[in-house]
């Protein structure tokens, strides 16, 4: 009896590892949590105008959102003298519907009653705007030039770029 039993302990020994391999699969795994978000933390916008290192471009910035978070996940909340443009700012999915709505934001934005913050740009083309407060902000270039002007756009504050970390220093 006793060589039986040292002859499938090996057996046994190697049917009990993949036992326990087995159920260690089928545990789910411990998924990293997203860093958590600070709805105190400020945030900033830095344009950088690299290819044409251009000095002294207007940019302006309008925040055309305030951000609304729920214990789980952040939204956006247009501000009402904005909302008769229809733009739904928490269904910018693509470069294409952050084009369109920039724009219809860009023809009604002066007669908003919004304010906006206007830097120029230093001799490298950079302009940062620090400190802001979380939410959709509407980008655009103020002055026409010779070499052309970018389209305006938005940006968040935070947003979530890998599903992971919480961005809140936005660089374009």
């Amino acid at each position: 009896m006793k060589s039986i039993i040292i002859k499938y302990s090996k057996y046994i020994l190697t049917l009990l590892a993949v036992a326990a391999m087995a159920v260690g699969l089928l545990m789910p795994a411990q998924i990293k949590a997203a860093d958590s978000y600070n709805k105190d933390k400020k945030g900033s916008i830095t344009i950088n105008l690299d290819d044409v290192k251009k000095a002294n471009v207007s940019i302006s910035i309008y925040q055309v959102a305030s951000i609304s978070h729920d214990g789980v996940n952040i939204s956006f909340d247009i501000v009402s003298s904005l909302k008769s443009t229809g733009v739904d700012v928490n269904d910018i999915t693509t470069s294409d519907k952050n084009l369109n709505s920039a724009k219809k934001l860009t023809t009604v934005i002066d007669n908003s009653g919004i304010s906006s913050v206007t830097k120029k740009t230093d001799s490298n083309g950079k302009v940062s705007f620090t400190d802001l407060a979380q939410g959709m902000y509407l980008v655009e270039e103020k002055d026409s030039a010779s070499y052309g002007m970018f389209s305006p756009f938005l940006v968040a504050i935070p947003y979530m770029e890998d599903g992971q970390n919480w961005i809140y220093d936005v660089e374009t």
